[in-house]
């Protein structure tokens, strides 16, 4: 291997071509190059965290840690606290709707077909999802969470605007959320 084909420097210069959207895949293959014990560790306590949090959102950090099969103090090895545990949600929610809304393709095939694909994709969001619009340190319209969410709606509401214009939309339906 020399430099030039090493997978960071490959990266880098794809970032260069693509520019922000190459972030989210940069953001994405960092977070799943982690060691494979401790990505583990971690992906298990972000899904116990979106578990017992939809649920209950008062839950304490212990009872993530045994929905996650962890001692506490890793728990707090991995999130000092639950600020940080949730902004680790909110994190994966953007990654995760934002590759939801990637592979959903909102821009080929006939608009019912698109936005079928597009719920399909959300479906393994909604807990996640109902329980950050739910968490009150997120009431503040000013939370990033909100404008990073805000800027995933454009191309769905140009999937709606062109769904309207062919008609297979009712227009009852705006494209404005």
């Amino acid at each position: 291997d020399t430099h030039a084909d090493h997978p960071s420097t490959v990266i880098g210069h794809l970032c260069l071509i693509f520019g922000q959207q190459c972030a989210v895949i940069v953001r994405t293959m960092s977070i799943e190059a982690e060691s494979g014990t401790r990505a583990r560790t971690r992906r298990a306590i972000l899904d116990a965290a979106v578990t017992v949090l939809s649920e209950r959102r008062t839950a304490s950090m212990s009872e993530i840690a045994d929905a996650a099969n962890v001692a506490r103090s890793t728990l707090h090895r991995y999130f000092a606290d639950r600020a940080e545990l949730i902004e680790a949600l909110v994190d994966n929610a953007i990654t995760r709707g934002s590759a939801a809304v990637q592979e959903a393709a909102l821009d080929k095939g006939p608009a019912t077909d698109a936005i079928r694909r597009l719920a399909l994709a959300y479906f393994d969001l909604g807990p996640l999802m109902t329980f950050l619009w739910q968490e009150l340190s997120l009431d503040q319209e000013d939370h990033p969470f909100w404008q990073k969410m805000e800027a995933q709606d454009e191309p769905m509401t140009e999937l709606v605007e062109r769904g309207l214009a062919d008609g297979s939309f009712d227009p009852a339906f705006e494209a404005e959320w």
